[in-house]
């Protein structure tokens, strides 16, 4: 080996057999972070196996590096201008894809259970640990792009979302890594903050028509009103018609009844102390800006 190294041509073949040798590699491993599908892969695999570049734990390594770099690419193709628009497609491509690169993995790298073995030593079993990491990973971003859009005002409905999200994690309870418990924490925050905004809102407008709100002769509603509480039975849960005599509260009821609505879309046993707390101070700030109000007009008297 030593003479044959000094000898310039048979050096000059080594460097280029070396250097398709790195070529090759690169263009595999490359068409590994492509759209490939399984029959390629196999194919990709193979080639890299014969090439004795990798050891069988690096392979898988290099393997799910390359698949996920394309993910990548596709998650970051995604417009992140409309909170509800963006996640609903995260949660589609990462079913769809995920779930492929999944399968593709699982095909090529025969473990009779990819998460097995993981509290061994024995280097045989520590590659099922790679499987679980990078699923971990995966599912660690995703959970963080659904906090990070919840976060924002979505436009779409949050049950919508929700429905979705869990559907996508019961697809992965098929390879031992169902996550629904933990979105659970994740919707309840979101559900109980756009409670939160909905009585706000409602809150702010209440004041913002009281500051030009005057007291006008309009036609009583008491008769009717009181006709109507004759007829109400128990079950009953409409507001009096004589609330249309005082417009900034009978608005305010309608904006707290459209937050209810909203929030028992995506109702939960939890969310009821924190929600009863927000309507409360809600409530104790209307009246007190009522009791103002009347004050105020008193002393004008």
């Amino acid at each position: 080996k030593k003479h044959a190294a000094a000898i310039p041509l048979i050096a000059s073949l080594g460097a280029e057999v070396r250097e398709s040798q790195q070529l090759m590699l690169s263009q595999l491993v490359g068409q590994l972070r492509s759209n490939i599908q399984l029959p390629a892969c196999l194919k990709v695999i193979g080639y890299l196996r014969r090439m004795d570049v990798y050891s069988e734990a690096r392979l898988r390594v290099r393997f799910l590096q390359a698949r996920g770099s394309w993910f990548d690419s596709v998650l970051n193709s995604i417009p992140t201008k409309d909170a509800y628009t963006h996640l609903t497609r995260v949660v589609e491509a990462c079913r769809v894809h995920l779930f492929d690169i999944v399968t593709q993995y699982r095909a090529i790298f025969s473990d009779d259970d990819p998460l097995a073995g993981l509290g061994s030593k024995d280097p045989d079993t520590l590659d099922a640990a790679i499987f679980y990491s990078w699923i971990t990973s995966q599912v660690t971003r995703f959970l963080e792009i659904v906090e990070r859009d919840l976060s924002s005002e979505l436009s779409g409905r949050l049950d919508s979302v929700l429905s979705q999200c869990m559907y996508f994690g019961l697809s992965f309870s098929r390879i031992g890594a169902d996550f629904r418990p933990l979105l659970a924490r994740k919707f309840q925050a979101a559900a109980v903050n756009r409670f939160r905004s909905a009585i706000g809102r409602a809150g702010d407008r209440f004041n913002e028509m009281m500051h030009s709100f005057t007291l006008t002769t309009l036609p009583s509603m008491a008769p009717a009103a009181m006709l109507m509480s004759t007829l109400t039975t128990q079950e009953n849960v409409q507001p009096p018609f004589s609330l249309l005599e005082f417009e900034p509260l009978s608005q305010y009821c309608n904006a707290v009844l459209s937050a209810f609505n909203e929030l028992r879309l995506c109702a939960c046993l939890s969310l009821v102390r924190e929600s009863t707390l927000i309507l409360d101070a809600s409530l104790r700030a209307v009246v007190a800006t009522i009791v103002a109000y009347h004050t105020g007009r008193g002393t004008k008297r």
